[in-house]
C-alpha cells in the first residue's frame, strides 16, 4: 500500500468517525421533550456546533494532507520517468548490440546497433523470437542454454552463430543477464551481443 493509499484511508477513516458522531450528537439535539432532561437537550446544540467545527478542521488537515501526499507522488513519478528516459537513452545509443527479450527469446526491446547487426529494422525485430536467427543445428542447444539460465545466478557467456536478414552468418559472443523485475514480465532477458572478427572463431 503506498503512502497516498496510507493517507486517503486515513482521511475515509476520519470522515466516517466525525459523521457518526455527529449523527449521535443531532439525534441529541432534535430528540423530543421528555427523551432528556431540558438542560442536555439545550446543551447539546453547543456541543453539536463545537463537534462540527473541531470535524471540519480535522478533515481540513486530512485533506490537506493528502494533497502533499498527492504532490510528493507526482515528483517521485516524474523522477523516476526521468530516470527511465536517461537509461532509454543509454540502451538507444549504446554502440554494443543490445536487446530485451522474454524467457522464450522474442524479442521486445532492441537497439539501433541491434538492428544493424542483424540488418533488420524494431518494426520487423518485434516480437521475433531470437532463436529464428540461430542456425536450425544450433537451435535445440540454444532452447537448451535459454532453460539452464533459469536455474543459474541469471547471467551467462555464449558463443552463437546468427543468420542475418540478406547477409552472411556471424558469430557473436552474447552476455545474457536474467532481469527479474520488467514490465514485460518476470523472466526478461538483456541481450549484449559482441561480434567476432573471424568467423572461423565460432
Amino acid at each position: 500500500m503506498t503512502e497516498l493509499d496510507i493517507g486517503a484511508a486515513r482521511f475515509a477513516t476520519t470522515l466516517e468517525s466525525h459523521w457518526l458522531q455527529m449523527l449521535q450528537e443531532a439525534s441529541m439535539a432534535i430528540c423530543s421533550p421528555g427523551v432528556l432532561p431540558l438542560t442536555e437537550q439545550f446543551d447539546a446544540v453547543p456541543r453539536l456546533s463545537a463537534l462540527l467545527t473541531a470535524s471540519l478542521e480535522d478533515l481540513r488537515v486530512a485533506a490537506q494532507e493528502i494533497s502533499h501526499l498527492e504532490e510528493a507522488l507526482a515528483e517521485s513519478r516524474a523522477s523516476s520517468e526521468g530516470h527511465l528516459s536517461y537509461y532509454r537513452m543509454l540502451f538507444e545509443l549504446s554502440p554494443v548490440p543490445s536487446l530485451v527479450t522474454d524467457r522464450n527469446s522474442d524479442i521486445r526491446e532492441v537497439n539501433t546497433a541491434a538492428c544493424a547487426l542483424l540488418r533488420l529494422g524494431p518494426d520487423s525485430l518485434d516480437r521475433k523470437p531470437l532463436a529464428a536467427f540461430v542456425p536450425r543445428t544450433e537451435r535445440h542447444e540454444f532452447r537448451a542454454g535459454l532453460a539452464r539460465l533459469a536455474l543459474t545466478s541469471g547471467a551467462s557467456n555464449w558463443l552463437l552463430s546468427l543468420e542475418r536478414h540478406g547477409d552472411s552468418p556471424i558469430s557473436v559472443h552474447a552476455s545474457v543477464t536474467l532481469l527479474p523485475d520488467r514490465p514485460i514480465g518476470s523472466g526478461a532477458l538483456l541481450w549484449h551481443l559482441h561480434p567476432q572478427l573471424d568467423a572461423s572463431a565460432h
